[in-house]
């Protein structure tokens, strides 16, 4: 969903503006490594649910360690981090002051609010048409219809991920 929003963020804006492919480049890059991230550092926060409700996913069924897990999460971010360097400052400070900590925070504090986790996850995913569209302008553009579209397609997948995880989420008294 991320990529989608940079891609359809990256065609409105070129009707107006001049596009450098190397900013599309880095957009892709920085949002896939620190998604990719957000993502296993979840999975690793959730590893007793997950041995109920996704028994297959990979750190459950201890193909991946714990350890190489952190060690790939570590990988994930310098790419990103490195990436972000070629960046403009405003992009940059959104990136770090807002979308990463809402990332982890998600995982650390915020996934056991009910309907706030929805919201955040959702929120950041809609975030990626400001970010994208502060890359590509150096001027935050938001694409109302785009941001709703991903914002509304993303809280149907998180309702969705909270029925399916129902089961394990009660055992651990988590409230989704």
């Amino acid at each position: 969903i991320g990529v989608f929003a940079i891609m359809v963020t990256t065609l409105l804006v070129s009707e107006t503006y001049i596009i450098k492919i190397e900013q599309l480049y880095y957009s892709i890059i920085i949002v896939v490594m620190f998604m990719s991230a957000g993502n296993i550092f979840n999975d690793i926060q959730d590893i007793k649910i997950d041995k109920i409700v996704h028994p297959n996913r990979q750190i459950p069924k201890n193909n991946i360690s714990i350890k190489a897990a952190y060690l790939l999460i570590i990988f994930l971010l310098s790419i990103g981090l490195c990436a972000s360097l070629y960046i403009n400052i405003q992009s940059q400070i959104f990136l770090y002051f807002i979308l990463v900590p809402l990332l982890f925070g998600y995982s650390l504090l915020l996934k056991k609010i009910p309907l706030v986790n929805n919201i955040i996850i959702s929120g950041l995913l809609a975030g990626v048409v400001l970010f994208t569209s502060s890359i590509l302008t150096k001027q935050f553009i938001l694409f109302y219809e785009v941001a709703l579209l991903i914002f509304s397609l993303s809280m149907i997948r998180e309702m969705l991920k909270d029925i399916e995880d129902y089961e394990g989420d009660k055992k651990y008294h988590i409230n989704t």
